[in-house]
């Protein structure tokens, strides 16, 4: 059984999975805000509306559980570069939600500063174009020293590592490149410095990718416990997938 009060450096990730049925839709549908109704409705394509609903609509049925309050009725605003956040609980719950392809993860937790990335590893991607771009130049150069075959694996783990750290910090696009490193460690779990203010920030990264994502957490300071949660809109006593206590002390 999940609990549902969590405590500083412990994060819940829930894992989403966005082709539900059309029962599914319709119950998670219920519990979007009017605003979010009327986004859904501008969907061109079925199933882009249908995978954009499940992954509101389950994003609000797990906050209020945690909160114990009618889902429909949280407040979700935007930070000043575009992270969304609690509204009305800010201290008391944070979230943070990266979606790709079929399958969408959800991370809570105690602190402000939580984030989370997920992306379908595709052969097609343009990685060199991409790194080249939005990587720190050691990044780079560790990518060219791998052998062709490891590359798009290794640049996939970089990508959700720096999108998971960027989305946590809040900063979004302010961040120069050559501010973060998260690339050239091999380990599931890194510990990083940052110098956003005027002090520098000690944030823990950890990899939880599987099969053909590729994901990663970011949370500032240290992370004790990762529980990682199945969402299940049938199931009101969710079960955990995995806990991976130890890996995190």
């Amino acid at each position: 059984m999940i609990q549902t009060v969590i405590q500083p450096g412990e994060v819940d990730i829930w894992r989403v999975w966005l082709d539900q049925g059309p029962e599914i839709i319709r119950d998670l549908g219920r519990v979007l805000s009017p605003q979010e109704v009327n986004r859904s409705n501008r969907f061109r394509y079925t199933r882009d509306r249908n995978r954009w609903i499940a992954v509101r609509g389950a994003l609000r049925w797990i906050l209020g559980t945690y909160l114990h309050v009618n889902p429909r009725g949280i407040r979700i605003s935007l930070g000043e570069h575009g992270k969304p956040e609690l509204q009305d609980y800010r201290g008391a719950l944070a979230f943070n939600i990266s979606h790709s392809d079929d399958l969408a993860l959800i991370a809570l937790a105690s602190a402000d500063r939580v984030g989370i990335d997920i992306e379908h590893m595709r052969d097609d991607a343009a990685i060199e174009e991409i790194w080249q771009r939005s990587f720190a130049f050691a990044e780079q150069q560790y990518l060219c020293t791998l052998p062709q075959s490891q590359r798009m694996r290794a640049f996939f783990r970089i990508w959700s590592r720096r999108e998971a750290l960027v989305k946590a910090t809040g900063l979004g696009l302010s961040l120069a490149p050559e501010s973060i490193i998260v690339g050239t460690h091999s380990e599931s779990k890194m510990e990083i410095t940052l110098s956003l203010g005027t002090e520098p920030s000690w944030w823990t990264l950890m990899d939880i990718s599987s099969n053909n994502y590729a994901a990663a957490l970011a949370i500032e300071g240290p992370l004790t416990s990762l529980k990682i949660v199945h969402f299940d809109a049938h199931v009101t006593t969710p079960t955990i997938v995995n806990e991976l206590v130890a890996n995190c002390i």
